[in-house]
């Protein structure tokens, strides 16, 4: 949390959308931008958090403007009154495994063992921006009181290995052994989305799609071969 005099998260929204026509961030019964922009620019418009910025014939010049922002004298856009801004993130989540092991030996000569394991992963974490006006007269203008942009995260999957190993007394006082795991196996799902709200003259509030992506991780192979002797 802290004050900040110089620039707001908005105007930085505004910059970063310059030269993108405003139907391209307009979401209508018959349109829906996201998947072609940032979220955070398409959410920052339909909250009226942003404006274009339009000429004397009404056309719009390529420039955006922050509902912290004004027009100085020198026609710059610049902020209009300090903000407080505010970040947080929670998470949370687990990593378990449940392993199955067995093994044995042979006259006290060989000795081997088996294990197979099974994984499963869980985590969820949420971000949350925010900006919110020192005072409630502030920005007159816009009416600008306090936005927040949050994202939300979340991941499962279950995988297994497995590892077997042996050992060798072949003759006293030495010890041959060698084990092998294979890879990791893991199907991973993950699911985000991203919200805001604002408050200005009256309350603003817009979603983002449920996200969705699939993927495997595949972890290399792995072998150990040793030899050990034991003199006296």
């Amino acid at each position: 949390t802290g004050i900040n005099n110089q620039q707001s998260l908005l105007g930085a929204i505004a910059n970063n959308v310059r030269g993108v026509n405003p139907d391209r961030l307009t979401i209508t019964d018959q349109q829906s931008p996201f998947g072609n922009i940032a979220d955070l620019y398409i959410q920052a418009y339909n909250c009226y958090l942003i404006d274009p910025l339009v000429d004397e014939n009404n056309q719009f010049t390529g420039e955006y403007i922050g509902a912290t922002e004004i027009i100085n004298d020198q026609g710059q856009r610049v902020l209009a009154a300090p903000v407080q801004q505010r970040y947080e993130r929670y998470s949370a989540g687990y990593n378990n495994d449940i392993a199955f092991s067995m093994g044995g030996n042979i006259n006290h000569k060989f000795f081997f063992g088996i294990n197979l394991s099974i994984q499963s992963i869980w985590y969820q974490s949420a971000e949350y921006t925010q900006e919110n006006a020192l005072h409630e007269n502030d920005f007159p203008e816009t009416g600008f009181q306090s936005m927040r942009h949050s994202y939300h995260l979340s991941g499962s999957g279950t995988g297994f290995n497995a590892r077997a190993g042996i050992i060798w007394l072949p003759i006293r006082g030495l010890r041959l052994g060698a084990s092998v795991a294979t890879p990791t196996w893991i199907r991973m799902q993950e699911r985000w989305y991203y919200t805001m709200d604002s408050q200005l003259k009256q309350a603003y509030y817009c979603d983002s799609p449920d996200y969705a992506y699939n993927y495997g991780i595949r972890s290399p192979w792995r072998w150990n071969i040793g030899a050990a002797y034991t003199f006296g």
